[in-house]
């Protein structure tokens, strides 16, 4: 088919996908003939291919409004010849074969005749939802596999589809033979994936459940490592969906134990549900697991976390506290560099988690009754103050009993902060003048830190004593003036 040289400024509409420039042409009933030219591919100059048909250009730039636009407003005559119009002398693509490379163009000519193309197999004996997938056109493959018209699963070389050159674009070969359920898994489409599943539910097309090697999609998908399977696929993309049901298929032919003891280490599986924050999934498997014998699963020997420890870590409250409730037994037990979960919240700020586990377990008040220093620290006053509404006056006698408070270790970034800390409703002021072990108070210690603002802080308060003296037989005032001498800062 030949054509003359396209008219300049229809070229341009076509590729800034000028919808109001097209309408025009219709308006001033410009012929077919004005429509069927194409621009030499000898000519182009960009380099983004921009010859052919006005479908070409349009596809190339993936002008959808104007391709539907034209479907709906060009003579049927010249839809039909410009679909087929080949756009250069050697490879001869037409429009359709060029919507392969862009997905939004490809979905809007797929729904030019979706039931030819649904069940059309490539030269290579491919099916379009394959060739969708392999690419990772999500999009395009589930409009193909929603549509009610049949879809191929393969087939011979008797079919061609201009779909076909989604084949190139990662520059490999397709395997024809290869399950459509694999790939969406290995090509990490997951909402594919689930509507694959759908289908297997719906119309019991359980043969997509295994390949050609006869392989269970369950438990042998393509970037399954010798140590993971299908549904540590699906938790590490968070796809708790598709990671429920794939559980509820494992779980009809094994108990969770033996399911958990497939894969090395034996707690990855719970592990990744809970920091990929897939709730439902853990707490299927918790449910499941003879609570005399979990500890493997809920814990990692190598490093000595546990789950509570992952759980300080989460942004979903409701679920960490169902962990704590969970495993309790888990809260001070330490992992190789001595720090237990009920550490870890200190040093995070994870002031829900202290709240859950007082909640849960009130003796921990008292077995661990320091681990608020950690929060002092770094700063976390929500954390400290978790700690000690559990219960003020028990705080109270335990920093008189222990000689530590918190205004030992606090570490602010203001004055103002300050200042806010000492009139927190927990009278932090009775404190001020406490000796720890060596007779040093707070306002020792904020002196021999250079921590100038809560120095300034702790001088401005009535109740301030700066003439105790630690067991150095300093006084805070004789630091305070050893510190002022020659240093301007504190003049």
């Amino acid at each position: 088919m030949t054509s003359s040289k396209m008219d300049e400024e229809l070229r341009k509409a076509a590729l800034r996908g000028d919808v109001d420039f097209l309408k025009y042409c219709v308006e001033s009933n410009k012929p077919i003939e004005y429509y069927l030219t194409s621009f030499p591919m000898e000519e182009e100059q960009s380099g983004r291919c921009h010859y052919g048909n006005i479908f070409h250009m349009a596809t190339m730039e993936n002008q959808e409004e104007f391709i539907r636009e034209a479907m709906g407003i060009l003579p049927q005559e010249a839809k039909q010849q410009l679909l087929v119009q080949p756009g250069d002398e050697v490879y001869k693509y037409n429009p359709l074969h060029v919507a392969a490379f862009v997905e939004e163009c490809a979905v809007e000519i797929y729904k030019m005749d979706t039931e030819l193309i649904s069940d059309m197999p490539s030269d290579r004996g491919s099916s379009l939802v394959y060739e969708a997938v392999h690419t990772k056109m999500s999009k395009l493959a589930l409009v193909i596999l929603r549509s009610p018209h049949p879809i191929s699963c393969g087939g011979g070389n008797d079919g061609y589809t201009p779909f076909h050159s989604i084949h190139f674009i990662e520059g490999s070969v397709i395997e024809s033979k290869k399950n459509v359920l694999f790939l969406a898994v290995e090509a990490q489409c997951h909402t594919v994936a689930e509507e694959i599943l759908k289908i297997i539910d719906n119309k019991g097309r359980t043969q997509l459940l295994t390949n050609h090697q006869k392989l269970n999609i369950l438990h042998l998908a393509p970037l399954c490592t010798d140590y993971e399977g299908p549904l540590h696929l699906a938790l590490r993309n968070k796809r708790e969906d598709l990671g429920l049901y794939i559980l509820s298929l494992l779980l009809d032919d094994q108990i969770m134990d033996e399911l958990l003891d497939n894969y090395k280490p034996e707690h990855a599986m719970l592990f990744l549900a809970i920091q990929n924050n897939c709730s439902e999934v853990a707490k299927d498997i918790l449910g499941n697991l003879d609570k005399r014998s979990r500890t493997k699963y809920l814990k990692d020997s190598s490093t000595g976390w546990n789950i509570l420890h992952l759980a300080t870590r989460l942004t979903d409250e409701g679920f960490g506290t169902s962990l704590v409730n969970e495993a309790p037994e888990f809260i001070t037990e330490q992992d190789n560099n001595k720090q237990s979960p009920w550490d870890t919240a200190y040093e995070t700020g994870c002031a829900w988690f202290i709240k859950a586990v007082l909640k849960k377990d009130p003796s921990v008040f008292n077995r661990a009754p320091l681990a608020w220093i950690k929060a002092c620290e770094h700063g976390h006053v929500p954390a400290l103050l978790a700690f000690i509404e559990h219960n003020p006056r028990a705080f109270r006698y335990l920093c008189i009993e222990k000689k530590d408070s918190p205004l030992h270790h606090i570490k602010l970034t203001s004055l103002i902060d300050y200042e806010d800390f000492l009139k927190n409703p927990y009278n932090m002021e009775d404190l001020i003048n406490l000796q720890d072990s060596q007779g040093v108070t707070p306002l020792h210690k904020a002196i021999q830190d250079d921590n100038l603002f809560l120095t300034e802080t702790l001088l401005s308060i009535d109740k301030i004593n700066y003439d105790i003296k630690d067991d150095g037989n300093n006084s805070a005032i004789d630091l305070l003036a050893q510190k002022c001498a020659g240093n301007q800062a504190w003049v």
